[in-house]
C-alpha cells in the first residue's frame, strides 16, 4: 500500500455544508470531505465504466481521506468527545479524559462539560488549536429574463475563508498502485470544489505536502482495572447490521478488531445523519447515518498490532478512518487529567517574541455592514442628545406649562414638527401659530413664547443639530405635554 499525503490551500471561500438541501437548517463544514477529492480525480480519469474506473473509485482499493485544518505542516485533529473541561473553564486551563477517570463523583462538583468543537495540531504532548475563520454573504437570485435580482428570492451564504490550509492523504491498495502517479497528477493543481463554484468560491491549490499526524499505539491501555484497546473515529463512521440497515451500534469486529467488547459507559459517541443528493438521478439517496468524527470508543480486548486503518462503509469517501489507542488520549492514572496540555493558535509563540499584526481583508460584506453599524451608532449619538436637551428644558420650564390647555398647544407643536423638516420653516410655523387665536394670550404671559422660540433658535444654529433637530421639537413636545397633563 502506498499514501500519498496532500495540502490544500484555500485560494478563494469555500462553500461546504453538513446537508445538500438548500433551505433551512444547515451549518458550514469545517474539514473537506474525501469525496471532494474523489471527485476531482473523478472528473479527470472516469471517462467509462470500466475494471479501471470500479477500481478507483468503487472498490474501496483507493481511499480518499478528509483534508483537516492544520498549523506548520501538521494535520489537525477534531477534538476528541472523550475530553472533558470544568464549566466555566477552558481545555487550555484544565481538561480530563472521561473513560481514565477513576473516580467520577470526586469531580461531580467540577461540572465537567464535553469538548465539541475545534481541531488542534498536535506536536509532542501539547496541542495548538487552529483558528478557522468563516465568512457570510448574502446573495440574491438572478433573473435573467428582467436582468435584474429576482424579487422575494434572497439567501446567505456562509463560507470557509481564503488562506486556509488543510491536509489529507490518499491510500493506495497494492492492486491499484499502477495508477498512483495517474492519481497525483489528477489532483495536484489548482481545483474547484464545493457549492457556487460557478460564483466566486470553491477555488483551492493542492500540492504534495509531507506533514505529520497522530498514529495508532500498539500498546493496549489499562481502563478501571481492564485490558481495553480505545478506537478514535478520526473521520465520520458509517456501519450497516447484519440485515444491511444503518446501525449506531457496531459490534468490535466492525471496529477492525479481531474480538472484544464495547463498553458503552465508557465511550464517548456523537452522531449525524443525512441524505446525499444524487445529480444523475435528481433525487436523494438512502440516508447515511453514522458516528460524527471525534467520538471514542472503549472496548475490552487485548488486540495488537494495531495499525491506522480504515472501517466500516464508503471508505471511498474518506468515511472510516480510525485511529487505535492514540496518545492524545493518556491521562495521569490517579485523577484522569490529560497529559497534553492545550492552548490557542496565537499563543504560540517563543518567549520575547512579538506577533505583527495581520493586516484584515474586508469583504463587500464586511463593508456593508460597517456602513450600517457607523449609521447606527451616529444616529444612537444624535437621539441620545435629543433626549438630554429635552428633558433639560422640562425640568427648567415645565413649571410655567401645566393645565390641559398646554398640553393640547404642545400636541399642535408636535403636529407641526412632524410635517416640516426644514428647522427655519419649522420655528416659523410654531412661531406664526404662538401668535394667532387662543394660544398668543397665554403664550405672551411669563415669557412663554420667547422662552421657547430662543430655546428653537439657539438649537437651530447649532451645527450637529441640523439632522435630528426635527426630531428634537418632536420629542420636545412629546415630553413637555405629558409633563402639562400630569402636572394639572
Amino acid at each position: 500500500m502506498e499514501t500519498l499525503k496532500l495540502k490544500c490551500t484555500l485560494l478563494s471561500d469555500v462553500v461546504l455544508r453538513d446537508t445538500p438541501t438548500t433551505e433551512g437548517k444547515a451549518q458550514t463544514l469545517t474539514f473537506i470531505p474525501g469525496n471532494n477529492f474523489l471527485g476531482v480525480v473523478a472528473r479527470s480519469l472516469y471517462d467509462k465504466e470500466d475494471e479501471r474506473t470500479h477500481l478507483l473509485f468503487h472498490s474501496g482499493s483507493v481511499r480518499f481521506g478528509d483534508a483537516h485544518p492544520g498549523i506548520n505542516d501538521i494535520r489537525g485533529v477534531k477534538v476528541p468527545a472523550a475530553l472533558f473541561y470544568p464549566k466555566l473553564s477552558s481545555i487550555e486551563q484544565e481538561c480530563y479524559v472521561y473513560h481514565l477517570i477513576p473516580d467520577l463523583s470526586r469531580l461531580r462538583q467540577k461540572s465537567l462539560k464535553q469538548c465539541r468543537s475545534g481541531y488542534y495540531a498536535l506536536d509532542g504532548n501539547r496541542g495548538t488549536r487552529v483558528s478557522i475563520r468563516k465568512n457570510f454573504a448574502i446573495k440574491s437570485a438572478y433573473d435573467s429574463e428582467k436582468r435584474r435580482s429576482r424579487d422575494e428570492q434572497m439567501y446567505g451564504i456562509e463560507s470557509l475563508c481564503e488562506g486556509l490550509t488543510l491536509y489529507f492523504s490518499v491510500e493506495i491498495d497494492d492492486v491499484a498502485v499502477r495508477y498512483r502517479d495517474e492519481i497525483m497528477e489528477a489532483l495536484v493543481g489548482e481545483h474547484h470544489i464545493g457549492r457556487s463554484r460557478t460564483a466566486q468560491y470553491g477555488r483551492v491549490k493542492i500540492d504534495l505536502c509531507d506533514y505529520g499526524e497522530p498514529l495508532s499505539s500498539d500498546n493496549t491501555v489499562e481502563v478501571r482495572g481492564e485490558r481495553c484497546v480505545v478506537v478514535y473515529a478520526d473521520s465520520r463512521l458509517i456501519f450497516l447490521d447484519a440485515n444491511g440497515y444503518p446501525t449506531f451500534r457496531p459490534t468490535a469486529a466492525d471496529l477492525g478488531l479481531e474480538s472484544g467488547e464495547i463498553l458503552w459507559d465508557l465511550s464517548q459517541v456523537r452522531t449525524f445523519r443525512y441524505a446525499p443528493w444524487n445529480y444523475t438521478l435528481h433525487a436523494y439517496d438512502t440516508d447515511r447515518c453514522g458516528i460524527e468524527k471525534g467520538s471514542v470508543l472503549v472496548v475490552r480486548t487485548d488486540a495488537h498490532d494495531l495499525r491506522t486503518s480504515y472501517v466500516g462503509c464508503y471508505r471511498s469517501e474518506g468515511f472510516g478512518r480510525v485511529i487505535y489507542n492514540p496518545d492524545f488520549l493518556s491521562a495521569d492514572i490517579s485523577e484522569g487529567r490529560s497529559l497534553y496540555t492545550f492552548t490557542h493558535e496565537r499563543e504560540e509563540m517563543e518567549p520575547g517574541e512579538s506577533r505583527a499584526a495581520e493586516p484584515s481583508v474586508l469583504t463587500e460584506s464586511d463593508r456593508q455592514l460597517l456602513t450600517v453599524l457607523r449609521r447606527k451608532s451616529s444616529h444612537s449619538r444624535r437621539m441620545h442628545r435629543v433626549y438630554d436637551l429635552a428633558n433639560n428644558f422640562a425640568r427648567e420650564h415645565a413649571r410655567l406649562f401645566t393645565g390641559d390647555q398646554f398640553a393640547s398647544q404642545w400636541g399642535s407643536i408636535r403636529s407641526l414638527a412632524m410635517v416640516h423638516k426644514d428647522a427655519d420653516a419649522l420655528i416659523e410655523a410654531i412661531e406664526g401659530y404662538l401668535n394667532h387665536g387662543v394660544a398668543k394670550e397665554k403664550w405672551e404671559k411669563n415669557g412663554r413664547r420667547s422662552i421657547l422660540i430662543d430655546f428653537l433658535s439657539r438649537e437651530a444654529a447649532v451645527p450637529e443639530s441640523e439632522s435630528s433637530f426635527q426630531d428634537l421639537v418632536i420629542n420636545l413636545a412629546s415630553t413637555m405635554g405629558k409633563k402639562s397633563s400630569k402636572d394639572n
